[in-house]
């Protein structure tokens, strides 16, 4: 603390990034299914540590769709697969904006900032006059 209050600093805070679930387990006798806020200060008070990572609000807010024990789809469609090796951000397997026919959040996306090059040339300045 004394870093923060511009004194010559008493010691290196500790911090990490992300912990994983056999930590968890160890430390707070629970192995969480995504990673949390709640869980994350819990295990980074148990270590003693000064600090931990949160994702924005603390937590995702997701609410899966599962499509099978270790396969679910996010808000956007997209689905992951969860494995030990990829928590607690799992691997991305399938997106929808590859091949969906109806009108998804990405497609919404990309229509309104994707703009073709003959939309582009008025916004850059070097426009020729004169010229079709």
């Amino acid at each position: 603390m004394a870093a923060l209050q511009r004194r010559t600093p008493d010691r290196v805070p500790m911090f990490d990034f992300l912990f994983q679930q056999p930590l968890y387990e160890k430390l707070l006798g629970t192995r969480p299914e995504a990673y949390n806020g709640g869980d994350a200060v819990r295990c980074a008070l148990a270590l003693d540590h000064d600090g931990v990572w949160l994702p924005f609000g603390g937590f995702t807010g997701l609410q899966p769709k599962y499509l099978a024990e270790n396969i679910y789809q996010d808000e956007w469609g997209t689905t992951f697969q969860k494995d030990d090796a990829s928590w607690p951000i799992d691997a991305p397997v399938d997106y929808p904006i590859i091949h969906s026919t109806m009108e998804s959040p990405w497609r919404i996306f990309w229509r309104c900032f994707a703009w073709d090059i003959a939309t582009a040339v008025p916004f850059t300045g070097n426009e020729t006059k004169g010229q079709q």
